[in-house]
Parts: structure tokens; sequence; C-alpha cells
């Protein structure tokens, strides 16, 4: 009797199991990884918005702010003409933000003109676990941001 070239009814059984246990592994890591991207996207969207109301403040030269608007996104606006420079909105999908209420106002200096030495806030991912679920912005009083990751 020859024997037919293939895979057995078994073996097809016990690579499916092995997949599906390689596979219990991976979502949650992919899941994890997901939620640092999209945390690093906010993150890198409230920064360019905070860097550009600094350097329009310097451009033009006049004062500028980083502020929430109305539709729950945020805006550049020059404050001695009111002229909205950019509205920008994060993804704010599964993300908050914290101590952002005030607008961040910036003279043509290019220094923040309202608030104490810095300003800080963070943004959280509820999705996210460990110590990486969250990141903290500061701005310096001479305007520069600097960020960090944090555990929120």
């Amino acid at each position: 009797m020859r024997k037919e070239p293939g895979f057995t009814l078994f073996e097809l059984l016990m690579a499916i199991v092995i997949i599906g246990v390689l596979t219990s592994f991976a979502i949650p890591a992919f899941k994890s990884t997901v939620a640092s991207t999209q945390l690093n996207a906010d993150k890198e969207a409230l920064k360019s918005g905070l860097n550009l109301a600094r350097l329009e403040a310097i451009s033009r030269p006049t004062t500028t702010s980083f502020e929430s608007n109305a539709s729950g996104g945020w805006q550049v606006r020059d404050t001695s003409t009111g002229e909205i420079i950019r509205t920008l909105y994060i993804s704010g999908v599964d993300s908050s933000i914290t101590n952002l209420a005030n607008p961040i106002v910036y003279g043509p200096t290019g220094f923040r003109v309202v608030g104490g030495s810095k300003v800080t806030f963070q943004i959280c991912n509820e999705k996210g676990t460990g110590s990486e679920s969250g990141r903290r912005i500061t701005v310096s009083k001479s305007g520069s941001v600097k960020t960090e990751i944090v555990k929120c």
C-alpha cells in the first residue's frame, strides 16, 4: 500500500491549536502597542500646537494663545485680533487630558506671559496599561515644551 502525501487530521488540528495559543499571547501585546501609539500621536499633536502658538507669537510679533475650543478641539489664536490661526484635534479615542483648562498665552518674545514658572498637564489613555499609560507635557516660563512618560 502506497502512502499518500499530505497531512493527517490530527496534524492539522495540532497546527490550529498552536496558532490559537500563539494568537492569544499576541493580542494583548498588540492592544498595548496600539494604545501607546495613539498616546504618542496625541502628545505630538498637542506639542505641535504649543510650538505653533509660540512661533506665531514671535513671528507676528503679538500675543497668541493655545486654548480649547467649543467643538472639543484646540486652537491657536492671535489674542490681539481674535484671529484663529489654526484649529487642531487630537483623536481623543480612549484619551483624556487633565489640567489644561486655562489657555497658554505666549508673548512676542516667545515666553509665556500668564501663569507660574511652568504649566503641566497630562494625557492619559484608559486602555493603556503598565508604566506607559500617560504622557506629561510641561511648558516652561521660557515657552519650551518638554514631555515625559508617566503612569496614570
